[in-house]
């Protein structure tokens, strides 16, 4: 039998000795079960920053010839993987590309909003779920930074590209690993936002913001950034969602700059 181990819930690595064994050495691990006529099995499964996953098989025997099939096929599984990680990213940034979020606006839309509206035993739905009686759904947040053609033509692209990086790697630091983030062309980014209210979600992109008005950036200092975002809702179209935050984010340009609207 083989299966990949999945957990509804984050398990720390360190509860399960067999997985760790293999993250320590980077090598497959086998060890016999209690029951002596079984062998249970780990191998790495490898990502592009290294091990991504585990494969672990229960068998009756451990051959040779069993483990170096599997082993080929985990590069072949690893390679596929490296592949589509180089179609769906931003080569510069390493966060998801236009591409993908194009192809797949519609699917985020849908399924960000689909438990907004469950329908109650009556046959009604309501409106949003709710959390401490707060209405909470998901967000499109479309975030530009100001003024950055000037740093191309000032100090180069170089250190324009810099910008972009650590302008991403903030990104990741400021929001949650639910939030799906892109880098939607040029300087400008989107995230996706998950189920929050209202306030926190203007918060945690305040938050951002100032992280990024405070950002000490290399030979360039300081650097802003607008953002505009929008309710997620179903009954949009995606065009038209997008459309909604490019307003806001063309009304913090107009109004200042260096805002969230």
């Amino acid at each position: 039998a083989v299966s990949i181990a999945q957990h509804a819930s984050a398990m720390p690595i360190a509860t399960l000795p067999e997985l760790l064994a293999v993250l320590e050495s980077g090598k497959d691990f086998v060890q016999t079960m209690p029951d002596k006529n079984t062998f249970m099995s780990v191998y790495p499964v490898l990502g592009a920053h290294g091990i991504g996953g585990f494969l672990k098989t229960i068998s009756v025997k451990h051959s040779e010839p069993d483990r170096r099939v599997i082993c080929a096929l985990l590069k072949i599984y690893s390679n596929y993987l490296s592949i589509l990680l180089e179609s769906e990213t931003d080569t510069l940034t390493g966060l998801l590309n236009r591409r993908t979020f194009d192809q797949n606006i519609g699917k985020i839309v849908a399924a960000r909003t689909a438990p907004d509206l469950p329908v109650s035993a009556s046959g009604k739905s309501h409106r949003a779920r709710r959390k401490g009686g707060v209405a909470e759904f998901h967000w499109l947040a479309i975030m530009d930074i100001d003024h950055f053609k000037r740093v191309n033509d000032q100090y180069g692209h170089l250190y324009g590209d810099e910008v972009l990086l650590l302008m991403a790697r903030n990104m990741c630091k400021v929001f949650r690993q639910k939030d799906k983030l892109f880098r939607f062309g040029g300087e400008e980014f989107v995230v996706v936002l998950d189920r929050t209210s209202l306030d926190n979600a203007h918060e945690v992109l305040e938050r951002f913001r100032n992280t990024i008005e405070k950002h000490e950036f290399p030979q360039i200092g300081r650097v802003t950034v607008s953002i505009g975002f929008v309710r997620l809702d179903k009954a949009e179209v995606p065009s038209v969602i997008i459309g909604h935050a490019d307003q806001a984010l063309y009304y913090a340009k107009q109004n200042g700059r260096n805002r969230v609207c």
